[in-house]
């Protein structure tokens, strides 16, 4: 019997050739096809969410959005106008001088709509804490002194904005705390006396002539341009789709103030700067279409979020976060998801309740 005997020749011999390198480019590219594909269907079901949300729920307004700058003005001079002459009124009936507004730390005081957010209760509902000064008949106390002081504070804020009013003038907080660094501890007094002006007098801290500085970075698909600025004119334009670090968000985002456009599909909101930088690096608007990317560096500031809010009020596109999953992180996402305690009575809209 004979058997068959294998032939020692090369041809006969089998062998592994590694790779080439154009097959691994060419897998790499099949990959981001898919993953940009799949994206694009994701973005596609997203889009008609957002056009629903919109038909259930049209963003409203605030309706100091709507008056001129300057009806907005004398309004607002006559509510701080009113206020005090109320302390005075007070002041000569009983000797005591006091102001009342709400607890803005109440969770009584909100009430929670899944389309529009946190939203005020009623104002026959509304729990009301005062800050008084000290009366004469009454013990020194540390409580008491706390509450004059506190007290003291917010007339002298209140007095900034009547001066602001009446100039015609804007100021930063940053401004007011430094123009009398003496009488303010530090800056969360003015930040805290800015916030219960605003919800007393239900007047958006913009419409107070006071503004709050601006950290927040955009970039993409949108160009910004000043009110009653040329849109030709560099100086009055601002193209985010050139930046490669980011545009910083401007003091004032009202539409009054700020003209919008965009042809983007979706906006990105990221938590952190180093995470939006990276996106930038990496081409990431431009490899999954046109969008439009904002970062607030954390927690956002308040013009960020009216930002974001213009943005999904006024293109009816997706807006998604991308956010550490951490409580810090989901924290941030439902900031601008839907608000907070602090900010409504505020008569500011700031809510994205499409947000994903």
């Amino acid at each position: 019997m004979s058997f068959p005997v294998e032939s020692d020749s090369p041809s006969s011999t089998p062998t592994l050739s590694p790779p080439s390198a154009n097959s691994s480019v060419a897998e790499e590219a099949a990959e981001d096809k898919d993953v940009v594909a799949s994206f694009r269907r994701r973005l596609a079901d997203l889009a008609k969410e957002a056009i629903h949300a919109h038909k259930c729920a049209p963003p409203s307004p605030s309706p100091w959005s709507l008056l001129d700058k300057d009806e907005a003005r004398a309004r607002a001079m006559e509510a701080v106008e009113a206020e005090v002459e109320k302390q005075l009124e007070a002041f000569m009936e009983d000797g005591r001088l006091e102001f009342a507004y709400p607890k803005l730390s109440s969770p009584r005081n909100v009430r929670f709509d899944p389309l529009r957010g946190t939203m005020p209760v009623e104002s026959d509902a509304v729990a009301v804490t005062t800050t008084a000064l000290l009366e004469q008949r009454q013990k020194p106390s540390m409580q008491a002194s706390v509450r004059a002081r506190k007290y003291s504070l917010i007339l002298l804020t209140l007095q900034k904005v009547w001066r602001l009013l009446e100039t015609n003038a804007f100021a930063t907080k940053r401004e007011i705390y430094y123009e009398s660094v003496n009488e303010y501890e530090s800056q969360g007094d003015v930040d805290s006396a800015v916030g219960i002006i605003s919800a007393m007098l239900g007047i958006p801290r913009l419409h107070l002539h006071v503004l709050a500085t601006s950290k927040g970075l955009v970039a993409g698909s949108l160009t910004m341009t000043m009110a009653g600025g040329d849109a030709d004119d560099d100086q009055s334009r601002v193209d985010c789709r050139g930046t490669t670090t980011g545009e910083l968000v401007p003091q004032d985002v009202s539409a009054s103030a700020l003209r919008l456009e965009s042809d983007c599909e979706y906006v990105l909101v990221v938590e952190k700067d180093a995470t939006f930088q990276r996106l930038l690096d990496e081409g990431f608007a431009d490899a999954l279409g046109p969008g439009v990317l904002v970062t607030g560096k954390g927690v956002p500031d308040l013009n960020t979020r009216q930002l974001v809010h213009r943005l999904w009020s006024e293109l009816a596109v997706p807006v998604m976060a991308l956010v550490d999953a951490d409580p810090w992180g989901v924290d941030i996402m439902l900031t601008y998801r839907f608000g907070s305690m602090a900010m409504a009575f505020s008569g500011e809209t700031l809510a994205v309740p499409a947000m994903k």
